[in-house]
């Protein structure tokens, strides 16, 4: 070394080569520096000095190595450092170290800057063979313990495992560029989406157009339909009278056809006009304290000449205590007919069991159930039966009659109401249907409309 030391330990010794690899000797230096515990300070000094010094090596030497050396003089710690080049040498080197010659921008600018910021600095050159540099810098405070042999060995191997930073910038660039490249392709992949929404939306607002006008002609045919039917029931049923006379035998059978026929197509205009009526959005739904055991038991009462028709026992239970229901009286009743209906028409014999059920703890749901002893519902088909004309194609619709959309009516009808509604059942085994109705809190004889 250029001073008189008394000990000087090499702690670095590093081959600078690419601009770019300024970065990873920039970082093993500071590791070093940390490692001896110098202050921030001195540390920041040290390495802009060092890193002009190196980037003037790189541009006009190409390559060069660098050694760090951590020197103590009497109770003084410095670290000292030699840069050293094969490369052409530096012209009017005097000159720039004394800051009169002024170079195009580049090296005399930076070599005078790194002056500047030591306390020492020697630069020698050779034109042709190269240029050496030497140079000090006073640290207030040094870890003398971390120039341990021991201590040396293992931050030379954090050292060697130290990544590349110019690799990992160069990876994170490439990265960055296939984020971008995956950016844009999700860009264009949102705006066939967004396309493809749009004109969804479009179709849905056609189809719910269409859907209002299917349910509006349906409602008015319905009403134009029954307006003759109902005469012609009405005209059935005086002839059946007598009103107007006797019957001979064949005629009555006749007429009973006539009457029988027509009731079956004024149910089935009834439930189309009702189907629209929902799917319009048209349904009113009036909610009041109701009495749900009177309800079933009148709902029971009108079928019970049908079930005796067909020799079926009907059966209603229901707990000793029930609770008023806030619903629509008419519309409860109306499901309740359409299951009742439907278990009298699929049970050939047996019995037909309606039950009302008390929410289970904290449930605020009453149920009502109608059990049947029939022919059952295979369970494959248990996921269609509520959607509407679902009956129609199927065997047993065609063998018992119905339209198939009682159900579809009565699970919608629920469904405003607020509740559930489903099927358990098993082929000859019979089925049950179950629903639920909400308990209210609130609104004791209060009535609106939805």
């Amino acid at each position: 070394m250029m001073m008189g030391s008394l000990t000087e330990k090499k702690v670095l010794s590093i081959s600078i080569g690419k601009q770019s690899r300024l970065l990873t000797v920039r970082n093993k230096i500071r590791t070093v520096l940390d490692h001896l515990e110098i202050p921030r300070r001195e540390q920041n000094r040290l390495i802009i000095a060092l890193s002009e010094l190196m980037r003037n090596t790189i541009q006009y030497a190409k390559s060069g190595e660098l050694t760090l050396s951590a020197v103590q003089e009497g109770s003084t710690w410095s670290i000292a450092f030699v840069l050293s080049d094969k490369g052409p040498g530096i012209a009017h080197l005097d000159e720039i170290l004394q800051g009169a010659y002024r170079f195009a921008p580049g090296r005399g600018f930076g070599i005078a800057s790194a002056k500047r910021l030591l306390d020492e600095f020697e630069m020698q050159t050779v034109l042709g063979k190269g240029t050496k540099a030497c140079g000090r810098m006073e640290v207030g405070h040094l870890h003398a313990q971390g120039l341990d042999e021991g201590r040396m060995e293992r931050l030379h191997e954090t050292l060697a495992q130290q990544p590349d930073i110019e690799e990992l910038v160069t990876s994170l660039r490439e990265k960055e560029q296939l984020i971008e490249q995956l950016n844009n392709e999700l860009n264009v992949t949102n705006e066939g989406i967004i396309a493809l929404y749009r004109e969804i939306d479009e179709k849905n607002v056609e189809l719910s157009r269409a859907n209002q006008m299917k349910s509006s002609f349906l409602a008015s045919m319905s009403h134009e339909l029954r307006t003759p039917l109902n005469s012609i029931l009405a005209l059935s049923q005086i002839l059946l009278d007598r009103i107007d006379g006797d019957l001979s035998g064949e005629q009555e059978k006749q007429v009973t056809m006539i009457q029988d026929s027509g009731e079956r197509l004024l149910q089935l205009i009834n439930d189309i006009l009702d189907l629209s009526r929902i799917e319009a959005g048209k349904v009113r739904i009036e909610k009041m304290w109701i009495d749900l055991r009177k309800v079933a038991q009148e709902a029971i009462t009108s079928m019970e000449p049908l079930a005796k028709k067909k020799g079926l026992t009907l059966r209603f239970v229901a707990p000793d205590s029930l609770p008023q229901v806030f619903a629509d009286e008419a519309r409860v009743r109306q499901i309740l007919l359409n299951l009742l209906s439907n278990a009298v028409k699929f049970t050939p014999a047996g019995s037909i069991l309606v039950s009302l059920a008390l929410p289970m703890k904290e449930d605020r749901e009453i149920a009502v159930s109608v059990q049947d002893t029939g022919i059952g519902i295979a369970q494959k088909n248990l996921v269609y039966i509520f959607e509407p004309f679902h009956q129609i194609d199927n065997t047993p619709a065609r063998k018992y009659g119905g339209t198939g959309l009682g159900l579809s009516i009565s699970k919608q009808l629920v469904e405003l109401l607020g509740g559930r509604i489903w099927a358990n059942s098993s082929v000859r085994e019979g089925s049950t249907f179950t629903f639920t109705l909400p308990m209210a809190k609130t609104g004791v004889g209060a009535k609106f409309q939805e």
